[in-house]
């Protein structure tokens, strides 16, 4: 049996003001990534942090394959001129704040678990949220030092009853 390495905690008070303002800049920033790639006519290609490059049937003059999806060749544009450093500027500019930053929202750092323990890697736990149904949680890294303003503790059986009782969704 593996230890356990988070607990939950039902957002709320300053905890859920701040966690809310966060999810809901980082819903912006992935909107303002699909409007850059409209903008220039394809749709954003991203590593859930930055636009990696814009997939389209055909780039525009200047602009360079930066890989593909699945088939799906995506480009940018290439550092030549003015204008296509701009462009690239404009396009890399989009980012998207993750688990370290929501963390340090807390005023956490990382908890480090040594690979040794269970013969794997070192691995870094943030403090990160959920969304259970319409309830927001906090799952912080145990050992993180977090001090709860306005969040209350789940048992680990009210966190896995929560699970159960709300229904998945699958997209088709």
């Amino acid at each position: 049996m593996s230890e356990q390495e988070r607990e939950y905690y039902v957002a709320g008070g300053d905890d859920l003001e701040k966690a809310r303002a966060f999810v809901a800049e980082r819903e912006a920033a992935h909107k303002a990534m699909d409007a850059m790639a409209a903008k220039y006519g394809g749709t954003a290609v991203t590593n859930g942090r930055f636009l990696c490059g814009i997939a389209m049937d055909a780039p525009p003059p200047g602009w360079k394959k930066a890989g593909d999806v699945k088939g799906q060749l995506f480009y940018l544009p290439k550092k030549t001129t003015k204008a296509l450093k701009a462009q690239y500027q404009e396009i890399i500019g989009v980012r998207v704040k993750g688990a370290v930053e929501f963390s340090s929202l807390f005023k956490l750092a990382g908890v480090m678990k040594d690979g040794r323990t269970y013969n794997g890697p070192i691995r870094i736990l943030h403090m990160s949220w959920e969304w259970v149904g319409d309830t927001l949680l906090l799952s912080v890294p145990i050992g993180s030092g977090f001090v709860p303003n306005g969040s209350r503790l789940l048992k680990m059986s009210e966190y896995w009853a929560m699970k159960e009782q709300t229904p998945v969704s699958v997209d088709a």
